[in-house]
């Protein structure tokens, strides 16, 4: 502590004299303090009464850490204070329920939102996704004619077709109409005609082989059902014709699946005379040979011989 001098002192020009206080010593103490039976004697701050006249005590500064600033007054510093923070995650201003998301979202349990209105499972309802294999269904094929295309005029009796089949047709080699010969074999060909995808068609019959075919899209196709052409051979006639040209006595044998009449031709083809189908808007005839069907535009069409 430093004396100052009050009063007149302080308003003169002449020096302050400081003085150190004496303090003085308590007497009569023991060796190791104070009793216990009452406080140590007073030996700080401010000064006992009775000290020299004229003189005031001034305190010496003394700096005191204070931690932290007293202005700040902050929380934890991973909080802020103004946010007022509940225990926990998210923020309560979010007003959120327990978990993830957010509430403001609305979501019913689990993910996606529930803005897209989703059912549960993948995916979202509004696409509306079917299987990816899922095709639609082939059409259905026409069903089988069953009324051939006819004539103008009524045919006889005597110019007429037999159902049968291979292991039946050989008890018609009497009534059925030769209509060519293989090269080769030398086996004679009946005339037959066939349903198959709606259509009716001409073929041939092979006998020595014991098989039958018909023209279909390209091929030399197979039949077990069919039925053959009976006829003595003084009914009928060959007249040749180029480019789906059809004689007006020709013989109708078939239709394709559209109504369009079909009728019996033949055509040479390596050697062998080969009865098919003539069909006037493709222009000509197809044959079957060798698994395929050949087309000739040059080809000769069954005609029915006057009076029958």
């Amino acid at each position: 502590m430093r004396p100052v001098k009050s009063g007149a002192a302080r308003a003169s020009s002449k020096l302050v004299e400081v003085v150190a206080p004496t303090v003085s010593q308590p007497k009569n103490l023991p060796p190791n303090g104070p009793p216990h039976s009452g406080p140590p004697p007073y030996q700080g701050y401010p000064p006992q009464p009775g000290g020299p006249p004229g003189f005031t005590y001034m305190p010496t500064p003394v700096m005191m850490p204070i931690y932290p600033p007293e202005q700040i007054n902050t929380q934890p510093a991973y909080i802020p204070e103004q946010i007022n923070m509940q225990p926990g995650y998210p923020p309560p201003h979010m007003n959120t329920q327990p978990g993830y998301p957010p509430q403001q979202m609305n979501t019913q349990p689990g993910y996606p939102p529930q803005q897209m209105n989703m059912q549960p499972g993948y995916p979202p309802q509004q696409i509306n996704m079917q299987p990816a294999y899922v095709y639609p269904p082939p059409p259905t094929p026409a069903p089988d004619p069953v009324v051939v295309v006819n004539d103008s005029e009524p045919q006889s009796n005597v110019i007429h077709w037999v159902p049968t089949e291979m292991k039946k047709a050989k008890k018609l080699k009497n009534e059925a109409l030769v209509v060519g010969k293989e090269a080769w074999g030398g086996s004679p060909f009946w005339a037959i005609r066939s349903h198959h995808s709606g259509h009716l068609i001409p073929g041939k019959l092979v006998t020595k082989e014991k098989a039958a075919y018909i023209p279909y899209y390209g091929k030399e196709l197979p039949v077990h059902n069919f039925e053959v052409l009976c006829a003595p051979s003084e009914a009928v006639h060959w007249l040749p014709a180029t480019n789906g040209d059809i004689p007006t006595s020709a013989i109708i044998a078939g239709n394709t699946d559209t109504g369009e009449p079909l009728f019996l031709g033949r055509a040479r083809h390596k050697g062998s005379m080969t009865p098919g189908k003539v069909q006037g808007s493709k222009g000509g005839i197809f044959i079957p040979y060798s698994g395929k069907e050949v087309f000739y535009d040059t080809y000769e069409v069954l005609c029915r011989m006057d009076g029958f």
